[in-house]
């Protein structure tokens, strides 16, 4: 089961990217992450349709 982590939380740390990373892979998805210097960070995850299921 993977964490919950706080709505408020902004910043990541490489450790916490690689815990939803793994996350994602758990139940088949996959979690993008790009760092823009100077401009932001850009997340994308895509999970599939039967990863619904399992709730």
């Amino acid at each position: 089961m993977c964490p919950t982590p706080p709505l408020a939380k902004v910043f990541a740390t490489d450790r916490e990217v690689a815990v939803m990373k793994a996350c994602f892979a758990e139940i088949g998805g996959v979690l993008t992450v790009n760092r823009v210097p100077s401009e932001g960070t850009i997340i994308s995850g895509i999970v599939p349709p039967k990863a619904f299921h399992r709730f």
